[in-house]
């Protein structure tokens, strides 16, 4: 109950001087009719009242413009909150433009650089786990794709082969999946051996070059690059750096542990070399 008054106060004083200047009125008429002293009294002093009344009502006043400024002012914010927000989105649309750009230019660069028919194709899925490393592109047979095309990112590292091919899209197998195969070559002047390439199930993304001949001359840092032995992938596609030699499991040959070129997780923008 005390809180109330405490915040009603102002209100509840206007309303007690309204009822003192009503009961000083009936006042005058009754006891001071005949008396102009009298009744000059009594009108100085509902003259006093009236002014602490306007007084009154002035803070009153000044108390709800306040109010009504800060709900404006609180509003204000709000609309600015949510334009800084849209402008925030636009700027982050714009870098994702500009990098997008940045990385068609790298396509057409390598595109221009080659002696490969390619087609260029945005990564639409992914589908990443230890049994199965698959990505789909948006581009199919409509665009003249085939099952065992290799994919390529714009600087000419592998990804992997188109595997399964719809009018529109396309799955592509990723170097790094258990099932991809494919013969490399150490790409040096004093060792061009060649071994054969699988994906490896592992979280590491690694992979393994097997059949190396035990006096293979491989170390590692060796690059290792597609061999071209057969019709159906073009030679000197880069596949990744050789990081350790070991046996293998038999003791008979020798096995490179190789880390791909590219990051399997981070390309949005791939190509596809559709002749060769």
């Amino acid at each position: 109950m005390g809180s109330f008054f405490r915040r009603h106060q102002k209100f509840i004083l206007v309303l007690v001087i309204l009822v003192l200047i009503l009961s000083l009125a009936n006042l005058v008429d009754s006891v001071f009719s005949d008396s102009d002293w009298g009744q000059g009294i009594v009108i100085d002093a509902i003259a006093s009242l009236a002014g602490g009344i306007d007084l009154i009502n002035s803070e009153v006043s000044d108390t709800f413009n306040v109010i009504l400024n800060y709900n404006k002012v609180k509003q204000e914010n709000a609309r600015l909150k949510k334009e800084v927000k849209s402008l925030e989105w636009k700027v982050h649309q714009l870098k994702e433009v500009v990098k997008e750009n940045a990385r068609l230019r790298d396509l057409l660069s390598f595109k221009s650089r080659v002696p490969f028919e390619v087609i260029g194709a945005k990564v639409i899925t992914k589908s990443a786990d230890n049994w199965s490393r698959l990505i789909t592109i948006n581009r199919g047979r409509n665009s003249g794709l085939e099952s065992k095309m290799l994919v390529v990112t714009y600087n000419g590292y592998l990804v992997g082969r188109v595997e399964k091919v719809t009018a529109y899209n396309a799955q592509v197998l990723l170097l790094s999946d258990p099932n991809f195969t494919i013969s490399g070559l150490v790409a040096k002047e004093d060792s061009r051996e060649v071994g054969i390439i699988n994906g490896a199930i592992s979280q590491k993304k690694e992979l393994k070059m097997k059949r190396l001949p035990w006096n293979a001359e491989v170390k590692a840092g060796d690059q290792v690059i597609t061999s071209g032995l057969s019709d159906t992938y073009p030679k000197g596609i880069i596949i990744g750096d050789v990081k350790e030699v070991k046996p293998d499991d038999h003791g008979l040959t020798r096995l490179a542990i190789l880390e791909p070129f590219v990051d399997l997780n981070t390309f949005e923008e791939v190509l596809v070399i559709t002749d060769f």
